[in-house]
């Protein structure tokens, strides 16, 4: 199917963390066959964002059924995009407060240095 190198590149591509996320829960997506990738897939949608597709594994497959097909992928990309942003707000705010404890250490070994002299 064409739309599977579209989920494929949103799922293990378009957001490390996110794509981080899903290895560590277990969800293998790379060097599969494009069998065991949808059932990968469709079990991820459920178990990681509680959603149930539009189509059946076998509807995806079959000739036709393209506005259900894009729509499925474009909802992929929306719940993709969704934990991305999650995810960087929550790296974002310990990355902060990596540098402010880093910022707060430097500025506690100037003043000790400065007070040995």
């Amino acid at each position: 199917s064409a739309f599977l190198p579209i989920a494929s590149f949103s799922l293990t591509t378009f957001s490390p963390p996110f794509a981080e996320l899903l290895m560590t829960a277990g969800f293998e997506l790379i060097g599969k066959t494009d069998l065991r990738f949808t059932d990968t897939l469709y079990k991820l949608l459920r178990d990681v964002f509680h959603y149930k597709p539009v189509l059946s594994k076998q509807q995806f497959f079959q000739l036709g059924f393209s506005q259900r097909k894009i729509s499925f992928i474009c909802d992929i990309i929306n719940l993709v995009l969704q934990k991305h942003g999650q995810l960087r707000k929550v790296r974002g705010l310990l990355y902060s407060f990596d540098v402010e404890l880093y910022v707060s250490v430097i500025i506690i070994i100037n003043l000790s240095v400065f007070d040995d002299i």
